[in-house]
């Protein structure tokens, strides 16, 4: 195979597209605009006034409306110890803005109104809370505070006067005799058949006797047998007669509670009406706080609250 020392040295160019060996165009400018389109005119015919110098300084910050609300908020507050901090760059009128709503009249300005939590007395998770007039908060407080210190005296004076014990005495004294009555005609059933009505610490019995003497049960058990079971029969009788009195004592007792119960509320209300009857005259514009009295009123006089006052009275 022969090879040729003399290489051909004739190369050909690269054959590149027509656009790379054509010079770049120039970037376009924006066409300049004339001066009329540079300038905006205002139709001046519309304003009533030749110059600004003629016109009146608007009230208050214009454009301003946080800052504003926040001045308003902070000169409704009638405390002491409240200050406004206010800050603005210069022409802003903040000066004249701030003195000029200082100088106003507090009627133009709502007050913030008191805000109070009372007591739910059906459910004492969920107190309530009512709202009312500006500056009554700490005067409802101090009502409030009147009525339980006024109670606290009143109260146990009453429970202690003549009036309350010679009723209280009236009341345990007719329970008592109601009882007594019912044994007491029971003991003649007894002692008419030559029985006895005993009270034991086991409760109550029935036993013979003889020259008021309780029989014991071997010279009982020496009775003719005729006799034996005649007795045996009516103090059975008698027993029965004995259980129905013992089923009604629960219900006497009852009895005696509520009539114990409607002699306190009934005494209690002459102290507890005086005091709260006050407060409400004090408070007649707000029907939240007349509507609580009410509810105090009526957890006062259950029998929960008078009985523990009564016990508390009774332990002075």
């Amino acid at each position: 195979m022969e090879v040729d020392p003399h290489p051909s040295t004739d190369l050909r160019a690269l054959e590149l597209p027509s656009s790379a060996t054509e010079p770049a165009s120039e970037i376009a400018v924006p066409a300049a605009l004339p001066p009329g389109q540079l300038y905006r005119r205002a139709d001046t015919s519309a304003l009533n006034f030749k110059t600004t110098a003629e016109l009146q300084l608007l009230d208050g910050l214009v454009g301003q409306h946080r800052a504003l609300g926040a001045l308003q908020f902070g000169t409704q507050i009638r405390k002491s110890g409240f200050n406004l901090f206010v800050i603005g760059s210069a022409g802003s009128r903040m000066q004249e803005v701030v003195e000029s709503m200082l100088r106003s009249s507090p009627w133009d300005r709502l007050a913030a109104s008191d805000w109070v939590y009372v007591n739910n007395f059906e459910d004492s998770r969920r107190p309530i809370a009512i709202q009312l007039p500006p500056g009554r908060a700490v005067e409802l407080r101090d009502v409030m505070q009147e009525v339980i210190q006024d109670l606290k005296v009143a109260l146990p004076a009453l429970f202690e006067s003549e009036d309350y014990q010679a009723r209280r005495t009236a009341i345990d004294q007719a329970f008592q005799a109601k009882q007594g009555e019912a044994f007491a005609k029971l003991g003649d059933k007894a002692a008419a058949a030559n029985l006895a009505l005993l009270r034991t610490p086991m409760g109550f019995m029935i036993a013979p006797v003889r020259d008021g003497k309780v029989i014991p049960p071997d010279e009982f058990n020496a009775w003719p047998e005729a006799d034996r079971k005649a007795a045996q029969e009516t103090i059975e009788n008698l027993q029965q007669e004995l259980e129905q009195i013992v089923r009604h004592i629960p219900l006497w007792e009852k009895e005696h509670r509520d009539e114990i119960q409607k002699l306190d509320q009934k005494i209690s209300l002459v102290a507890i009406d005086q005091t709260l009857n006050e407060a409400k005259r004090r408070f007649y514009d707000v029907v939240r706080v007349t509507q609580y009295l009410e509810a105090v009123r009526a957890d006062l006089t259950t029998p929960r609250y008078l009985s523990r006052s009564r016990r508390a009275n009774s332990m002075r």
